[in-house]
């Protein structure tokens, strides 16, 4: 295991569970993701001090909304969050989308700057789908690109070369590259 990414889900006691989807856009019109995400670093964070207790240190990746890049406290509040845990910042990772960056190019940017400053990672989630450019991809501080899973679930369909030249890209840049949606042995 290299690391793991903390996935938000809802167990409503009637609907059964609800996917993230259905309920975080409901909270960032509503402005309870800021409590919303504040909630599920705790949780991480949490869990990242016992694992560090029992030897393991396993970094995980937490998702960040456009909101949450719009706080201007944000880095504080992180700084704060670790701090209170004990978590050295380099076992949180931030995973944002393309969309979270083109709301705001320059906050964003400058927020994601300070996130890693403290020792934090940054991944691009669903790379592909949006609109980075290939400057603003080297501008950012960026260590891992996640390749959209649509890409990676139709290789026959001419995405191979695709695949293969945003992971070039990536390895240009020095950073990691990912193919999300690969979920059988052998794909």
């Amino acid at each position: 295991i290299v690391g793991l990414e903390a996935l938000l889900r809802w167990k409503h006691p009637i609907r059964g569970m609800v996917p993230p989807g259905e309920f975080v856009p409901l909270a960032e019109t509503t402005g309870l993701v800021h409590t919303l995400t504040d909630r599920v670093l705790r949780l991480v964070l949490s869990q990242l001090r016992e694992w560090r207790e029992e030897g393991f240190e396993i970094p995980v990746a937490v998702n960040l909304s456009a909101l949450n890049l719009s706080e201007p406290e944000l880095d504080r509040r992180i700084a704060e969050l670790l701090a209170e845990y004990g978590v050295p910042a380099r076992l949180l990772e931030f995973e944002i989308t393309e969309s979270a960056i083109m709301q705001d190019p320059e906050r964003a940017a400058a927020m994601l700057r300070r996130i890693a400053a403290m020792g934090s990672t940054i991944a691009l989630d669903d790379f592909g789908i949006g609109n980075t450019s290939i400057s603003q991809l080297r501008d950012l501080p960026i260590d891992t690109l996640k390749i959209d899973r649509s890409f990676i679930a139709d290789m026959d369909g001419g995405n191979e070369a695709l695949v293969k030249v945003v992971t070039d890209l990536a390895h240009e840049f020095e950073m990691v590259a990912v193919a999300e949606g690969v979920e059988e042995h052998g794909i």
